[in-house]
């Protein structure tokens, strides 16, 4: 037999050796009081928080549990060195050579560390079993002698991001302490997430400090936290971080939202900022991206108010979509304001006005509207309130005061988005609900809470009808031209229905309109079997301001990695299909 033969047979003698002995020191422990002394030990199991997993089942947060195993090589009797050696790297794949390399000295060594739940039941079992071939040196204590050996013991909890900064700051993270939800969705879950009760086992302990497993054994489960599943898909999420971080660089943004929502349902598949950290490595300049602008940045929503404020109109019965409005050849003085268009024309449809953005025309039919019925419009579509997204620390906005709505100088800065202030998530949700019969719901990042043998549904908080199906219909035909011919044409893609409405607004700095703006699209993406509602927000863009040229191309390559993607189908696509 050459050398190479004779090893691997004297490793596994040893491997089986190992075994043998570890199955009887087993059988021995549960159902043998001989080494049992009279102390009494209580292991603690201290329970996890729960999970937050993505739609396609993406681990986005998670908590671990590590151990770490450590011995003093001055407890390892000599003769017996060698044996612990082999089984130790029996159990743990370490090599021999790093192992005793390890032992040398007389204090306390972590031999592993991080281990796993699994891998730390292993090492008990092993610390018994050499504990019962009495590997260790006895040690004097008061008047009684003991076997101080191979220790397992729980390391700090961890809560680990296992994708970076992917979906923050939506997601949140956890202050480490108490592993307590602090921010994001950790925070907004937080009652559900956090386990409710620790486990433990309590019983006679041997002469080596281990508890004997028999059935005297007192015991109680751990009960952890439930799981969270979410509404967002991580691949579609990806997608969206990625076009906005390009989009950030060449607009020189200060920050772009974006959001995808499946109309009939409001589940939100992506909600995305451009502005992302890590959680537990963050910098100086990570500090500013901690906010979820989708609820907490509120501005003046500009031209993207146009559609609500105009379906509010044909409602009440006080518009007709095709009557003629004096266009002013693109300048209109309301009281003391001069009001401009940079579409000009002597007059033109009342649709014409949302399609070309027509702030005259809407300066000169929003007067038809009683300050209540204004005020209630808009309320109606969600402004004023908040959405109650599933998102911590919202911005509700405001509205004018019924007062101020009475003027006419009011009545016309509103129509076309000024002397408001709404969120993102806000928009969104209003505009989701052209797309949904005249249906609003509330949106929700979240589907669902879990965990075994039990399954909570996270239902939207309203489903309500804001307008009739009838002028739902008549607004999306609105939106879709905006985009056949209007200020959104930039967003048209051959095959899938697609409309929407831009926004272009002054941003207020010190009560002062500055020479700074937010430029936005919202609207929506079918293909006759998925609808979709669609939001950009681009915050300050510096080598562009008009949304033509900057939310709508954002917008536009949303749609198209969509369709690449499977969320939505192209007649080509479809006709491809086996």
């Amino acid at each position: 037999m050459n050398s190479k033969a004779s090893k691997i047979l004297g490793l596994f003698v040893i491997f089986f050796l190992g075994f043998l002995i570890f199955l009887a020191r087993v059988f021995d422990i549960a159902t043998s009081d001989r080494f049992q002394t009279n102390a009494i030990k209580k292991e603690i199991d201290s329970p996890l928080r729960g999970e937050i997993v993505s739609a396609d089942g993406f681990k986005a947060a998670i908590s671990q549990k590590t151990y770490s195993v450590a011995v003093n090589p001055e407890n390892i009797k000599p003769e017996q060195f060698e044996l612990f050696v082999k089984l130790f790297c029996i159990y743990s794949d370490m090599p021999e050579k790093e192992l005793r390399a390890m032992l040398v000295g007389d204090k306390r060594v972590i031999l592993l560390d991080s281990i796993d739940g699994r891998a730390a039941r292993n090492f008990r079992q092993l610390s018994a079993s050499l504990d019962k071939m009495k590997i260790f040196t006895p040690k004097k204590v008061g008047s009684k002698y003991f076997r101080y050996g191979l220790e397992v013991f729980e390391n700090e909890f961890l809560r680990n991001y296992s994708y970076g900064e992917l979906l923050q700051p939506v997601l949140g993270y956890v202050k480490l302490e108490d592993m307590q939800g602090l921010t994001g969705l950790e925070h907004y879950y937080d009652k559900y997430l956090s386990p409710e009760r620790a486990g433990y086992m309590q019983g006679f302990k041997d002469v080596g400090g281990n508890l004997i497993l028999n059935r005297k054994l007192d015991r109680s489960l751990r009960s952890d936290g439930f799981n969270v599943k979410l509404n967002i898909n991580f691949k579609l999420q990806k997608q969206l971080e990625q076009i906005l971080d390009r989009y950030q660089k060449e607009l020189g943004t200060e920050e772009i939202l974006a959001s995808v929502m499946e109309s009939s349902t409001g589940k939100v598949l992506a909600l995305a900022s451009s502005n992302r950290y890590i959680p537990y490595n963050l910098t100086k300049d990570s500090v500013g991206a901690m906010k979820v602008d989708a609820v907490q940045y509120v501005y003046e929503p500009g031209s993207t108010i146009k559609p609500i404020v105009f379906s509010i109109l044909l409602e009440k019965g006080k518009l007709n979509q095709f009557e003629i409005i004096n266009g002013h050849n693109g300048q209109m003085r309301v009281a003391n304001k001069v009001i401009t268009d940079e579409h000009k024309a002597a007059s033109m449809t009342a649709e014409d006005g949302i399609v070309f953005s027509s702030n005259i025309v809407m300066a000169q039919i929003a007067q038809r509207l009683e300050a209540s019925e204004y005020i209630e419009g808009l309320k109606n579509f969600g402004f004023g309130k908040k959405s109650n997204i599933d998102i911590s620390y919202e911005l509700k906005g405001d509205l004018p005061a019924k007062s101020a709505l009475s003027t006419e100088i009011y009545k016309a800065t509103v129509s076309y988005g000024y002397g408001m202030r709404a969120n993102f998530a806000q928009i969104m949700a209003a505009y989701n609900v052209f797309n949904n019969e005249g249906v609003y719901v509330t949106p929700k990042i979240a589907d669902k809470i879990y965990t075994d043998g039990f399954e909570q549904k996270i239902a939207p908080d309203e489903v309500r009808q804001v307008i009739t199906q009838a002028t739902a219909a008549k607004m999306k035909a609105i939106l879709k031209k905006v985009v056949e011919k209007g200020t959104g044409v930039a967003a048209r893609i051959d095959g899938i229905e697609v409309g929407g409405k831009t926004g272009t607004a002054h941003i207020a700095k010190n009560g002062v309109y500055a020479r700074n703006f937010n430029s936005s699209f919202f609207g929506f993406a079918n293909d006759g079997h998925s609808k979709y509602t669609i939001g950009v927000l681009a915050i300050d863009p510096k080598k562009a301001h008009f949304a033509s040229m900057t939310a709508v191309p954002v917008f536009r390559d949303i749609v198209l990695k969509m369709g690449s993607d499977g969320f939505l189908k192209t007649p080509t696509a479809q006709n491809s299909l086996p």
